[in-house]
């Protein structure tokens, strides 16, 4: 009995650490291996982790990470005793094989894909903007940044909200001057997320900016300790657009949002605004 299901484990299977950032629920990869009898093989998505093999509550568990980087595979070994008699499992395993520029390509497969890939390659290099200079994201999810405000940008002027919350999905891209074309966005952006705009109050979106900067980690002073809170999820880390605030990453989660303001005015907690979020955030 086989279970493909596009959710991760919750927690790591050998420490019992749970995953910081998820939403519940979210992931349950662990409680499905654990809980469910039967089960010989669990595969598992969503987490991006790889994991090459483990076995939770008797069952197999395997993960192939994200963007085609590798590709589990599973052997299951079948025996009987005589040919009359039924087949047992006797050796499940799995294993994780990375892909890379020595991976050797499949011909028959490449011809079969290739009208394909070639649409995919002129659909990818459609040109859909010039950029005056390049763009890129110098401080990283720790500093403001042309492709930041880019993503911004786009979400306020298709919505018309006030205010726009966001993550920067890619902290290391940048699109050079010139052309721009669909491949450069899809590297910037590269998930296929609707648009939602939803009403709040003042308060409300105070709440969302606390969650988000709990991904920061609390600064004590010393030298090298990391800024991101170790386990958070960077895809889960919203910055605004639309209001001015100061995050305080001194002070513990959930006390961070300092001089939050709206056209200059400080924001009240009942004053309601516009608010646009991907359609993931707003699910959750």
């Amino acid at each position: 009995v086989i279970a493909l299901a596009h959710t991760g484990l919750e927690k790591n299977p050998r420490t019992g650490e749970v995953r910081k950032g998820d939403a519940p629920g979210e992931n349950f990869g662990h409680q499905l291996a654990s809980e469910v009898p039967g089960l010989d093989v669990v595969i598992l998505a969503h987490t991006h982790e790889a994991i090459p093999f483990v076995n939770i509550g008797g069952a197999v568990v395997t993960q192939a990470g994200r963007s085609a980087e590798g590709i589990g595979r599973v052997d299951l070994k079948l025996t009987r005793e005589t040919p009359a008699s039924p087949w047992k499992l006797a050796r499940p395993f799995a294993g994780y094989v990375t892909f890379g520029d020595s991976t050797a390509t499949d011909e028959a497969f490449a011809k079969a894909l290739a009208p394909y890939a070639e649409r995919t390659k002129a659909a990818l290099d459609e040109t859909v903007g010039e950029a005056a200079t390049d763009l890129g994201t110098p401080g990283g999810r720790f500093a403001d940044g042309p492709l930041w405000q880019l993503i911004h940008r786009a979400q306020l002027q298709a919505s018309g909200a006030d205010v726009s919350l966001a993550a920067l999905f890619a902290a290391d891209q940048r699109i050079a001057a010139g052309p721009v074309r669909v491949r450069d966005l899809m590297r910037l952006y590269p998930y296929e997320n609707s648009l939602v705009t939803l009403e709040m109050t003042g308060a409300e979106l105070k709440d969302a900016l606390e969650q988000s900067a709990r991904y920061l980690a609390t600064y004590t002073f010393e030298d090298g300790r990391p800024l991101a809170e170790a386990g958070m999820p960077s895809w889960n880390f919203d910055m605004a657009m639309g209001v001015t605030y100061e995050v305080d990453v001194t002070r513990a989660p959930g006390e961070r949002i300092q001089h939050l303001t709206f056209k200059g005015q400080p924001l009240a907690p009942t004053q309601r605004l516009s608010v646009v979020v991907n359609g993931y955030r707003a699910s959750g």
